[in-house]
C-alpha cells in the first residue's frame, strides 16, 4: 500500500472536530498548531495499525476528477 493518503493535508474542518472532541474528553483546548500535530500522529498510528487492511471507508477518496489536467 502507497503511503500517499498518508501525506493528505487535514481539512480545517477535521482540524476544528478533533479539538472540539479533545476539549469534550480532556477538558483543554488545543490551538490548530497541536491539534494538527496530534491528528496526524493519530493517522501515522493508525497507517501503523491497520497496514494494509485499513478499511475501505476510512481511506480518502481519490479527487482525479478535480483540478487541472496533466498536458502531455
Amino acid at each position: 500500500m502507497g503511503e500517499g493518503w498518508i501525506r493528505a493535508m487535514i481539512s480545517a474542518e477535521a482540524v476544528e472536530e478533533f479539538k472540539r472532541l479533545y476539549f469534550r474528553e480532556h477538558g483543554m483546548k488545543l490551538t490548530n498548531e497541536q491539534a494538527v500535530d496530534m491528528g496526524n500522529k493519530l493517522i501515522r498510528l493508525v497507517k501503523v495499525v491497520f497496514g494494509p487492511n485499513l478499511p475501505e471507508e476510512w481511506k480518502p477518496q481519490k479527487l482525479d476528477s478535480v483540478g487541472p489536467k496533466k498536458v502531455r
